[in-house]
């Protein structure tokens, strides 16, 4: 049914931009990989594939050899992923709670988008350095906490306290901190912890 008709007389590709992309990559590379795509079943159903191809010659002849994989189960678990993650976003937003890593090795640090509202820190400017969380500490604050950081990282105390973060206002948030080293074949790998706003259950 489908012999000696190309993919656009069979009426495959859903994007035509899509299509022309892929030609081009043919044309001009020689090969196209793992693009995302989706593509008409004989039923008329659209699937999500990963296509790859390459033009190879035989005996003077041009030849496309395609390969093109269903990703139906992968773009389901990515979005079932992103509605986890956007659920967990609005119940911390709604909690009024935040959450961060820090990894030891990498030195790379995570931060919840609730914990820079609660911190009181732009999530465009990225996670901050040891020293930029600390300056956003009451100074009556800050040697505690760094105290902790440091019996967190070195000894693997967990530790659990109230601290004051300035806000861009002037003003400070009262905060419930936490963090909780965890061990990897007997060393610490990372310690991870939460920031929770409690402000209104400490006015007077």
């Amino acid at each position: 049914e489908i012999r000696g008709k190309n993919s656009h007389q069979i009426n495959m590709w859903d994007d035509p931009q899509h299509r022309n992309r892929f030609v081009y990559m043919l044309e001009s590379c020689g090969r196209c990989d793992e693009m995302e795509t989706k593509i008409r079943k004989k039923n008329g159903q659209l699937i999500p594939v990963s296509i790859s191809a390459c033009v190879l010659g035989f005996d003077g002849e041009t030849a496309v050899i395609t390969h093109a994989h269903d990703i139906t189960k992968r773009k389901k678990m990515e979005r079932d992923l992103q509605q986890s993650e956007m659920r967990l976003m609005e119940t911390q937003e709604l909690a009024k709670l935040g959450t961060w890593e820090f990894d030891l090795d990498s030195e790379a640090i995570s931060w919840s988008d609730e914990t820079f509202r609660i911190v009181g820190l732009s999530k465009e400017d990225g996670e901050p350095s040891l020293e930029g969380f600390l300056s956003t500490l009451h100074p009556d604050d800050m040697p505690n906490m760094l105290t902790s950081i440091n019996a967190a990282q070195i000894d693997g105390k967990p530790y659990r306290m109230e601290v004051r973060h300035r806000q861009a206002d002037g003003k400070y948030k009262t905060v419930l901190a936490t963090g909780k080293p965890k061990f990897e074949n007997g060393r610490i790998r990372l310690i991870f912890g939460s920031v929770m706003d409690i402000t209104e259950f400490r006015r007077p």
